[in-house]
């Protein structure tokens, strides 16, 4: 809690800068570092009670971002004029390389 505490302050100060960027006026500056302050703490809470519901969170992104073959070529089939590459050529050469795609049941 202590942590967090300080933390709170640490970005509380720090945002006075950006503060007096917008508006010269002191009453703004100090009632927005106030609920600044509050936020982060009442959002520090409320991420704890549901901390629980993260642990879903890496396996669902994991399965998804993670490649399912990593194979090496030499060099892209390229486009003549533009250059780009030619993923259906790409795809072509690769795919017999791979193995066959199991049916989900």
């Amino acid at each position: 809690l202590v942590l967090v505490e300080s933390t709170d302050l640490l970005f509380a100060v720090d945002s006075i800068p950006a503060i007096f960027a917008v508006t010269t006026d002191p009453f703004i500056v100090f009632t927005s570092n106030i609920f600044a302050i509050m936020g982060l703490r009442s959002m520090y809470f409320a991420i704890s009670g549901f901390m629980h519901l993260f642990r879903f969170l890496k396996p669902a992104l994991a399965s998804y971002k993670m490649p399912r073959h990593v194979i090496q070529v030499d060099a892209f089939p390229l486009t003549a004029g533009t250059g780009k590459v030619q993923k259906f050529r790409l795809r072509a050469e690769v795919e017999p390389l791979l193995p066959p795609v199991r049916a989900l049941a």
